[in-house]
């Protein structure tokens, strides 16, 4: 038997007190939650999710945002309809979701 392929999504959480802090502009927290719910309600893919809390992942005028590894596949998000669809269109299908991404060397002044 093989083991099953693990992805990790790290979600930015930090809330530093400044105008770019991802974590303050949406609720990091609560979108970490809310792909943990989406993923646990998806059909089983033989893919092992986890949903890590991270501080700052050096994008935050981009964010919030969020990583998906080993896919070095990196996203904004507003709402819970996008993460679902990162669930559904690249977790589950391996589609890049184009409308959130970020390209990969696209970073803030932190």
């Amino acid at each position: 038997m093989t083991a099953a392929a693990t992805k990790r999504i790290f979600v930015c959480n930090n809330k530093r007190v400044t105008p770019t802090s991802c974590g303050l502009r949406l609720d990091a927290s609560g979108a970490a939650d809310q792909l943990t719910e989406l993923l646990a309600e998806r059909a089983d893919t033989g893919t092992e999710y986890q949903v890590i809390k991270s501080k700052c992942l050096g994008r935050c005028q981009l964010g919030p945002v969020l990583g998906v590894f080993p896919d070095n596949a990196w996203y904004t998000y507003e709402d819970r309809e996008d993460l679902g669809e990162i669930v559904s269109e690249h977790l589950e299908n391996g589609r890049p979701v184009e409308r959130l991404a970020i390209r990969r060397n696209t970073r803030s002044a932190a």
